[in-house]
């Protein structure tokens, strides 16, 4: 007995066998998907590096989401999030958004991000979310970056140093940064570097011209590093003066302290 499909004859055994065949792929195919699907956990923190443009300090807060649930709660410019615990499969999505308290919107209605990124995280890894951009009565443009601060790269382990990326989300004129008795490093916006320093306490110089003056202006940071730990310095503008940038650090180490100011006092030419 045959069955005809379309001038075509299959056998019945014929049929029978491609069925048991399915049946056999179909858990190898489902075991396999659900090995890639597997859940994952990663760390990360965030920094509000935001420029207020005609808003408060205290105006400036920012919630973050991913998948819905909550990061990070008014963290305002200058400030950072606890570290948070996160459970991704691949390439995830964080969501940002002006706090709801600042922008007057009624409960029931939906508020969109205000900026997002889709960034990729390892397992165990810790990422360091920075929020930069503008931030108006109305609104402002945000932007998101990434900083993986742990585990550190093969290549950048330098044993008995300590290692700092510096990282500028000032979006104005460039900045330099003086680092003890080395070369001033010049900063564009967005521009990130490397550097090795000798444990001990250091003096860094952050050297800056304002909009539509000729004299630089200097200030003076003292930060204790330690030997065979890993920083992030991220240079934005002040909360009080916009226009003044100044340098704050992350201690990217697994113990994932929070990001504070080194102690400060401000020097002028």
């Amino acid at each position: 007995m045959s069955i005809k499909f379309n001038s075509l004859h299959f056998s019945i055994p014929m049929l029978a066998r491609g069925v048991v065949i399915l049946f056999l792929l179909a858990p190898a195919r489902a075991e396999e998907t659900e090995k890639e699907e597997k859940p994952k956990d990663a760390f990360v923190k965030v920094f509000n590096a935001t420029f207020r443009n005609g808003v408060e300090a205290w105006e400036t807060g920012l919630d973050l989401k991913f998948h819905n649930k909550p990061l990070a709660n008014d963290v305002r410019v200058g400030e950072g999030g606890l570290v948070r615990q996160i459970t991704y499969k691949k390439k995830d999505t964080v969501d940002v958004f002006r706090h709801r308290e600042f922008l007057k919107i009624p409960a029931h209605d939906t508020q969109l991000p205000a900026a997002k990124i889709a960034a990729s995280f390892d397992e165990g890894s810790m990422t360091l979310l920075v929020v930069y951009g503008e931030i108006t009565p109305t609104g402002g443009k945000l932007k998101v970056d990434t900083i993986r601060e742990f585990p550190v790269p093969e290549e950048s382990r330098r044993p008995g140093m300590a290692r700092l990326v510096i990282a500028n989300f000032r979006q104005t004129e460039p900045v330099f940064v003086s680092i003890d008795e080395m070369e001033a490093m010049q900063f564009s916006a967005n521009e990130r570097r490397e550097v090795f320093i000798p444990p001990g306490e250091t003096e860094i110089f952050l050297i800056h011209k304002e909009s539509g003056k000729i004299d630089y202006k200097r200030q003076l940071a003292v930060f204790e590093f330690k030997a065979n730990r890993n920083y992030t310095g991220i240079i934005l503008p002040a909360a009080e003066i916009p226009s003044r940038p100044v340098l704050r650090i992350s201690d990217s180490n697994q113990e994932w302290a929070g990001i504070r100011s080194p102690s400060e006092k401000e020097i002028e030419d």
